[in-house]
């Protein structure tokens, strides 16, 4: 359990995304109930990435931490490219139909692996960032509800 206040905000997105997309997964016949929670997640891990890459990496003091920074954000082109399959699939079947499964599972599986590493590597960091940077990154994290418009990930963009 992360100690510090940002490196818990992140790991409990983190949790809750991962909620959403486990009862995708568990019950994906419920079409009407399942696809709106995974609307809401795909907007928010979203903002989750737009937040590290625009806002947290860029703070981060060391600069022992470039090299597992560059593999999270490898991770995140990868993500929003699975992110924007996914909608695809349940968009097709919003006039009806089960949605299918494939990127979600695609999702899940990277996650399980890039929140791991993010987690235990990135956010351990986050006691290094002096107190001042840190209430300025929380207040900017708390302001944001969602990426700009049109944003997209740094590796992602073409």
């Amino acid at each position: 359990m992360p100690t510090n206040p940002l490196a818990q905000l992140l790991t409990d997105d983190h949790q809750a995304i991962d909620e959403v997309i486990d009862a995708f997964l568990a019950d994906p016949s419920g079409v009407a109930r399942a696809t709106a929670p995974m609307r809401a997640a795909i907007t928010g891990l979203r903002r989750h990435i737009y937040l590290e890459e625009e806002i947290i990496f860029p703070a981060l003091p060391d600069a022992r931490l470039a090299a597992p920074v560059m593999v999270m954000e490898r991770e995140h082109a990868q993500i929003w490219q699975t992110l924007a399959a996914l909608e695809r699939e349940i968009e097709a079947r919003s006039g009806g139909g089960v949605p299918a499964t494939e990127h979600a599972k695609a999702l899940r599986a990277v996650l399980e692996q890039h929140n791991f590493k993010e987690e235990r590597v990135v956010y351990a960091a986050f006691e290094a960032i002096p107190e001042q940077t840190a209430r300025r990154i929380g207040a900017l994290v708390a302001a944001t509800a969602a990426a700009p418009d049109g944003w997209v990930c740094r590796l992602a963009r073409g």
